[in-house]
């Protein structure tokens, strides 16, 4: 039997392919929310009502130039009533740029440079949340 080789940049195509949908590659970064720190300074301030908040983070990467992507940012759940948020939830996040070089594997030399920006923000701030609060019964 022959060994059929595949064409070069067929192979390139299928492993781009492949890598935008594959999580272990190193295109992503995977990050785990576990939630605040033990003790009164790892409290969220109440935001809502008699002492509680109904806290989210939103996870932004920040290149070197100091822009942030995605536009949107990536949302976590949000823990409701309560002053210490646990989420225990994986967020995964594409990397900008890089490539696959000839050999087939992913280059990515701005990974390195490329900062987490979390912020953690109150799911009933605003209109919508005092409409919301108003539906509860505050």
């Amino acid at each position: 039997l022959s060994e059929v080789v595949p064409d070069p940049n067929e192979r390139a195509a299928l492993q781009e392919q492949a890598a935008t949908s594959t999580s272990f590659h190193p295109r992503f970064l995977q990050l785990y929310l576990l939630g605040v720190a033990d003790g009164p300074e790892g409290e969220v301030p109440p935001m809502d009502g008699p002492g509680r908040a109904d806290v989210y983070c939103v996870c932004y990467l920040v290149d070197q130039a100091g822009r942030r992507y995605p536009a949107q940012g990536k949302a976590s759940r949000a823990c409701y009533r309560t002053t210490r948020p646990v989420w225990k939830q994986t967020i995964e996040m594409a990397l900008r740029g890089g490539s696959i070089g000839a050999s087939g594997f992913y280059r990515n030399n701005s990974a390195g440079t490329t900062s987490l920006e979390i912020e953690v923000i109150d799911a009933n701030v605003g209109l919508f949340g005092w409409a919301l609060g108003l539906s509860e019964g505050l």
